[in-house]
């Protein structure tokens, strides 16, 4: 028992904003953190920093929850990394609730109110690509820190 004011000291110094509360309980200590577990879980979807949103997405943030949430959307495509040779794929968001996508959900580059809007954001991205590169590469032009 003499141990939980050190391991309190310790944890508190480390990362103060973080605890919220330290107890003990029979054999057991309980520590309370005001913040989710660091790093993404199995079947986290991710999404693009500088996500392109299509302007028909009136409230990007709620399309990403529902994205999140498997909650049915009607006209909303998505625009991921692809896995392969490719660059990017393009899908309706009613794929993302199949068994395989929730356990390894894409990376999501862009979402769309439609197809047609979704092949606009990524002629829009070639060009910037184009413009910005010399090269249709849109991995190398969405993420240069990894070359």
């Amino acid at each position: 028992m003499s141990q939980v004011p050190c391991l309190h000291e310790h944890l508190t110094s480390e990362c103060p904003d973080k605890i919220l509360a330290i107890g003990i309980t029979g054999k057991y200590v309980i520590i309370i953190c005001n913040e989710r577990k660091a790093g993404l879980r199995k079947g986290d979807m991710k999404f693009y920093k500088n996500l392109y949103v299509g302007e028909s997405i009136k409230k990007p943030n709620k399309v990403k929850w529902k994205l999140r949430h498997n909650a049915g959307q009607f006209q909303v495509y998505v625009i991921a990394l692809a896995s392969g040779a490719d660059q990017l794929e393009i899908y309706h968001c009613a794929f993302l609730q199949q068994k395989y996508y929730k356990k390894h959900p894409p990376y999501i580059i862009g979402i769309a109110g439609g197809y047609e809007e979704a092949v606009d954001l990524v002629v829009e991205m070639t060009k910037a690509a184009l413009k910005k590169t010399g090269r249709p590469d849109l991995k190398k032009y969405l993420f240069p820190e990894n070359e």
